[in-house]
């Protein structure tokens, strides 16, 4: 797998959690924030990380409370989803 140890920090959150993991190598990384439809609703980040612990802090106030899914992608394939709880 490319990624390690991912994590969101607060979960359950109330305007912003921080989204922690580890990239084995430099990689072309998109993190979407998806509703449970599956529709995006944001793209926290989309740009290249190196091969080390990278923090992204996600912004949720404009969101509704509700559950959602953090999805990063690695290289065009998702790597990772995380059940995000936005209260």
């Amino acid at each position: 797998s490319m990624l390690n140890r991912v994590s969101l920090i607060p979960n359950p959150a109330v305007e912003t959690t921080e989204l922690r993991f580890e990239l084995k190598h430099a990689s072309k990384v998109e993190v979407l924030l998806r509703n449970m439809l599956g529709d995006t609703v944001a793209t926290a980040f989309d740009g290249t990380l190196n091969a080390s612990i990278n923090t992204k802090m996600l912004r949720l106030e404009g969101l509704s409370a509700g559950i959602y899914l953090v999805e990063i992608r690695v290289n065009g394939k998702a790597a990772s989803i995380k059940k995000l709880v936005k209260n």
